[in-house]
């Protein structure tokens, strides 16, 4: 599948400052941010690569600090990167986005040490080693976990259901304060992400999920809103509101878009 950017990159800074330019008040005064991106053989290499290239064009775009930290209500903010097939593999470690080149350094360790692995989804895997990674002794921290997959989960580390593995993980991650984010793309399970970022059965913090239908640019601008919202701590539906205002005076929004690309289903407790 080919990968075409709907947004150029150099546009991206005017579009991103015009849907960041408002933010929520956050109720801790450092984020960490862990990225667990799907690697699993039902993605394929193409769009596995695909992803990749999506995180590192946000994050090398002209003026991101600018754009998405500035805006921020955390002082600081630090994110780290697992992939995740059979299991996970950190192939970023947590880095303290302080300026537009602390970010083009993070995307590039994920350009370089990210790579497709293939076989099953092991989603229990990779929310174990982030809440692992994660200071939960700190004070006013506040913990997020954000995952992009195409399925369900098809393997797990204590047997039985992977499924039911992997949402014990995230109600145990909950039941420690992390907040957990999905981005489901080709048409991902809506029980199971309901379930995954505690909208049904109803659990805090509460997360939420977009959706995209492919890993191509529909798989980029999920990605700009599902960001940004957990950046600047900036609820649904106004963070869409804004990115869709930014969009709309750049010419940028498509004739063409599937109405259920991007569906926010709750807001960041």
């Amino acid at each position: 599948m080919s990968f075409s950017i709907s947004i150029k990159k150099a546009l991206l800074p005017v579009a991103l400052t015009a849907a960041l330019g408002t933010s929520m008040q956050a109720n801790a005064d450092v984020l960490e941010l862990a990225l667990l991106i799907d690697g699993s053989g039902s993605i394929g290499a193409p769009d596995f690569s695909n992803q990749i290239s999506a995180y590192t064009n946000i994050l090398n775009s002209a003026g991101f600090y600018n754009n998405f930290i500035v805006p921020s209500p955390y002082d600081q903010v630090y994110v780290s990167a697992w992939t995740f097939s059979g299991s996970a593999v950190q192939v970023v470690d947590w880095t303290l986005l302080d300026s537009d080149s602390a970010a083009a350094t993070f995307a590039s360790n994920l350009s370089t040490g990210a790579s497709y692995a293939g076989g099953s989804t092991n989603t229990e895997d990779a929310i174990q080693d982030a809440v692992a990674a994660f200071s939960l002794a700190m004070q006013d921290y506040k913990f997020v976990i954000d995952i992009s997959t195409d399925g369900v989960p098809t393997s797990s580390n204590s047997g039985g259901s992977a499924t039911t593995a992997a949402l014990n993980a995230a109600d145990a991650a909950r039941d420690l304060g992390v907040t957990i984010n999905a981005l489901g793309v080709g048409g991902v399970d809506q029980t199971f992400l309901e379930a995954l970022v505690g909208i049904n059965p109803s659990d805090t913090p509460l997360g939420f999920y977009l959706e995209a239908s492919s890993f191509g640019s529909e798989f980029q601008d999920a990605l700009i809103q599902k960001f940004g919202r957990e950046v600047t701590d900036m609820p649904e539906p106004t963070s869409m509101a804004l990115l869709g205002m930014g969009m709309l005076g750049l010419g940028l929004i498509r004739r063409r878009r599937n109405p259920t690309q991007t569906t926010a289903q709750a807001a960041i407790a």
